[in-house]
């Protein structure tokens, strides 16, 4: 999971590397999200920082299930919205 901002210049470049390399990924953008916000700020210790990676084991991710308005990449292809 990649939790960013779309002007930061820092958050575009995780999102080409993460996409060139083919990697599947889901994109919160903490602008338009509360939720991904308070995660953000809960894996960061508080700290509003971006980007900030995490990496999960993609069976965990129905946790997150709470989270609106992420975008989903499989092998760095944007395949969806949820």
């Amino acid at each position: 999971m990649i939790f960013g901002k779309r002007d930061c210049p820092h958050t575009q470049k995780a999102l080409a590397d993460y996409k060139k390399e083919l990697k599947s990924f889901m994109f919160i953008d903490v602008d338009n999200n509360p939720r991904g916000m308070e995660q953000l700020l809960e894996y960061s210790n508080g700290k509003h920082i971006v980007p900030v990676i995490v990496n999960v084991d993609p069976t965990s991710l129905i946790r997150h299930h709470a989270l609106t308005q992420v975008e989903l990449y499989c092998a760095g292809v944007r395949i969806g919205c949820a």
